[in-house]
């Protein structure tokens, strides 16, 4: 092999390793887990479950996924440190460890691929193994195929 050769495949080798980007896990879109059919929810109707009124489960985004998290409510009610957590999607607050206000969104762009990791380290060692999937968030359903929308079909009221 040439040396022009050898530095030019050396060097998209380097490209290659310090450009990739770590993958989160995909998230599948069922209509349907254990007979329980999913529901669909708007920014709006997950704040009805943020832990202010007791006849309500407690609900979090994770990922579009909205888990029920009442069962660990001495972790999420009215009261409790992450209470900030619940009612909405805060996967932004999840990936960087953060109780801020700012950082309770859905929104994961310019996050390092570090972040993403323990994101999803989160996501499968905490929430999918311990709490069960109620629906998903109205902006990951819309990133479906029309397939999977149709079924879905309108907004789902609680």
């Amino acid at each position: 092999m040439s040396p022009v050769v050898g530095k030019l495949l050396f060097t998209l080798v380097f490209v290659t390793i310090t450009v990739a980007k770590y993958q989160l896990i995909k998230v599948e879109v069922k209509t349907e887990i254990d007979g329980v059919t999913m529901k669909r929810f708007t920014k709006e109707e997950m704040a009805k479950h943020d832990a202010s009124d007791p006849d309500l489960p407690i609900y979090l985004g994770f990922k579009g996924v909205v888990f029920d998290v009442t069962k660990g409510k001495h972790f999420y009610g009215k009261e409790s440190e992450y209470n900030k957590l619940v009612g909405k999607d805060a996967s932004r607050a999840h990936a960087l460890w953060s109780l801020d206000e700012k950082d309770m969104i859905h929104d994961l762009s310019g996050l390092n691929d570090n972040q993403l990791e323990g994101l999803d380290e989160v996501y499968k060692g905490t929430y999918l193994a311990k709490y069960p999937i109620v629906g998903y968030m109205d902006y990951l359903i819309d990133q479906q195929s029309p397939e999977i929308r149709d079924k879905f079909g309108g907004k789902d009221e609680l």
